[in-house]
């Protein structure tokens, strides 16, 4: 038990140390990008998402310029791709102040079912837990909460978006 306990300690402590270096490099590139819109709810939210999504891009084009068009694999490659990837990633966020209203919307079909529900579900057939024991109601509140998640945050970004594109004007 205690390998167990020492595994999930350094998981947490990767997980920390992780958002930590996270916040650390994006919050001057998120506070440039989105100075004219900003609030403390749009800081955090824009961190965490960007979090998710940036990560798996990253490596998905490190691996493509390697593997496809024959790119040496260095810490330089790794520099160059992620500071254009961010760049990028900017650049949108300038121009597009709706973005975080996107990342809600698509982020609620991927991100809650893959979180919240699907692992609960995998889970729950795997171990077969007793009906109606804590662990059963525990993965049934979390597949429900994921549920719930998946249907509400589509529409929230749907209606940030709508909101924010009545007023929207380029670079204003």
């Amino acid at each position: 038990m205690s390998g167990c306990q020492s595994l999930h300690q350094e998981m947490r402590n990767g997980g920390i140390r992780l958002s930590t270096m996270s916040l650390q490099w994006l919050e001057p590139v998120f506070s440039v990008s989105h100075m004219p819109y900003r609030n403390l709810d749009g800081d955090l939210v824009w961190l965490s998402y960007y979090q998710i999504y940036a990560i798996p891009v990253f490596d998905m084009i490190e691996t493509v310029l390697v593997k496809k068009l024959n790119f040496s694999p260095s810490k330089t490659l790794r520099f160059i791709v992620r500071n254009f990837y961010v760049a990028f990633t900017m650049f949108v966020a300038i121009t597009f102040p709706f973005f975080g209203g996107l990342l809600g919307f698509f982020g609620g079909f991927a991100f809650a079912p893959t979180t919240y529900f699907l692992p609960c579900i995998m889970w729950l057939a795997i171990y077969k837990p007793g009906k109606f024991s804590l662990l059963w109601w525990t993965n049934w509140m979390c597949i429900l909460f994921g549920v719930c998640l998946m249907v509400l945050s589509p529409i929230g970004g749907l209606r940030e978006i709508i909101l924010e594109a009545k007023q929207f004007d380029f670079y204003s």
